[in-house]
Parts: C-alpha cells; structure tokens; sequence
C-alpha cells in the first residue's frame, strides 16, 4: 500500500506531492518495522480478541462512521472535537474521572484548532465549514 500510494503521488505537483509521499515513506518504514519485529519473534503474539475488544472496535467504527456523515453539515472543528472526545472515552480502559474528562477536552481542542490551522492557514486546504458557518 504504502508503495503504491507513493508511486501515485508521483502524478501530483512537486508541492502537492509531498505529504502524500512523507505519509507513505512512514508507512512504508512503519511497515518494515513491524516486518522485522515479527520475523525476530517480538512481534505481538497474541491475536484473540475479547468480547469487551469488539464491541470497542464497532463503537469507533460507528463513530468514525458518523463523524464523516456530519463533517459537511456540522463542520470539521465541532465534530472533529465531539468525534475526538467519544473515541478517547471509548478507547479508554481505566476508570473515567472528572480530571480525565477535562484533560480529554482540552486536549481534543487544542489538537484540532492546531490540525484545523495547520490545513487552512499553512497548506491552504479547505475543510467543512458546516451549513452553520461554525469555525
């Protein structure tokens, strides 16, 4: 995949082709990583997945799945912060506090008001802005 992917952004401009490729240069180190892992025998050994697993894994399908429903209506920075903050809650394992609650939601608006800028003040890439105009 991750070759192919850069073979395909070899169709794109010199500066649109650049993420693409730095993604698929991750990916493909990523890959070979986890390739080496394993044929050393450190790779993950366990493959089973408990009830409690799958249920979180159709939870964050669901939500990912409803975040890409809503992008256009509500816009990318409301329902990337909600979107954020389920996926933290359900992927979190240890018991759910006030404190981590509010570090969640700190921590979701920082990082996409930081992702949202990054898109639209430096790489000049439009995202929803919802049919509310929301930010």
């Amino acid at each position: 995949v991750a070759v192919a992917a850069f073979w395909g952004a070899t169709a794109f401009s010199p500066m649109g082709s650049w993420f693409p490729k730095a993604i698929s240069g991750i990916m493909l180190v990523a890959s070979l990583l986890v390739v080496w892992r394993s044929l050393r025998g450190r790779g993950h050994k366990d493959r089973s997945m408990a009830r409690d697993g799958a249920v979180r894994s159709g939870l964050l399908i669901a939500v990912m799945l409803g975040w890409i429903a809503l992008l256009e209506t509500v816009g990318f920075v409301v329902t990337s912060v909600v979107a954020f903050l389920v996926l933290a809650l359900v992927a979190n394992r240890d018991r759910v506090t006030v404190r981590r609650v509010v570090l969640y939601v700190v921590v979701a608006v920082v990082v996409v008001v930081a992702f949202r800028s990054l898109f639209v003040d430096v790489l000049n890439v439009q995202l929803p802005r919802g049919t509310l105009g929301w930010w």
